[in-house]
């Protein structure tokens, strides 16, 4: 049986020598997740006042042997992996979804178990060791390590996610050469067709005076912003949004598994407007 390993920061641990306890899998400690809103039985979708999908902080142990033709490289591997899983916040993997990723910090109130080659042993014999590391994951969800670039335009575009965890996004409009985009409209719906949420920009965007012109939206932050780009320089735009308001990319707005998601589409009165979405779908497990 393939026994599952682990990449730190690009590392694979299995080339230093780490076989994980059989059965351990990092991958598999639960997320609390914790939302507002009201679920209709039977529907889908939400009833919910825009507060975002929040999760406590997240603990991954990883727990296995260390092995080594000789006591001294297996000491060396482990000092090695040490180094790697000490360097502030660092990039864990799974090679078992090498796309996904999670940020982790080594817990630094954890005492980190290591049970190093006996002495009494002749030093040509092969040695192996246990090392146990805790790490804390402040972001909790597991998330593409590359993300989803879609092009958004007047059609409803269907957007891939996750199976429980929500998604931040960002969005670019675009101006048209065709002629000025006027208070686009941009609109979340689930898969059912039903209006999630909206919002609007009340201004225009007029390639035939400035080809710069476009907004930036993002919830990516800690609140969501909102930028204009004019004559080649951002500025701050949040008072241009009128009605409705941010919401996430939520999974239970479609039925996971089945390829049927939420969509997001932009729409002005002449058809014109067109966008750039990008996020990342985030995981539970």
């Amino acid at each position: 049986m393939r026994r599952p390993s682990y990449y730190l920061n690009g590392i694979n641990l299995a080339s230093l020598g780490f076989q994980p306890t059989p059965g351990e899998s990092a991958r598999r400690h639960g997320l609390t997740l914790v939302r507002d809103g009201l679920r209709i039985p039977g529907a889908i979708g939400e009833l919910y006042d825009g507060a975002p999908v929040s999760a406590a902080s997240r603990t991954i142990v990883l727990e296995g042997e260390v092995r080594g033709t000789t006591r001294a490289e297996c000491l060396e591997r482990i000092r090695t992996i040490l180094a790697h899983a000490g360097r502030g916040l660092v990039e864990l993997r799974a090679v078992d979804a090498m796309d996904r990723i999670i940020l982790v910090e080594r817990d630094r109130e954890a005492a980190i178990a290591i049970d190093t080659p006996s002495l009494a042993e002749s030093e040509s014999v092969s040695r192996n060791a246990r090392i146990t590391l805790r790490f804390l994951a402040a972001e909790p969800a597991w998330r593409d390590r590359t993300p989803q670039l879609l092009a958004i335009g007047q059609t409803p575009v269907p957007l891939p996610l996750g199976y429980s965890v929500p998604s931040d996004w960002t969005l670019e409009l675009f101006g048209s050469d065709a002629g000025t985009v006027v208070d686009p409209q941009v609109l979340y719906e689930d898969a059912g067709g039903q209006l999630v949420q909206s919002f609007t920009l009340t201004n225009t965007l007029d390639w035939s005076t400035d080809g710069t012109a476009r907004y930036l939206i993002s919830t990516e932050g800690l609140v969501p912003r909102v930028r204009r780009m004019t004559a080649g320089v951002w500025a701050d735009a949040d008072a241009h949004v009128t009605g409705g308001g941010f919401f996430q990319l939520d999974p239970r707005d479609g039925f996971p598994g089945s390829g049927a998601a939420p969509t997001l589409r932009v729409f002005d009165a002449a058809g014109r407007g067109t966008g750039l979405l990008m996020y990342r779908r985030r995981w539970e497990l």
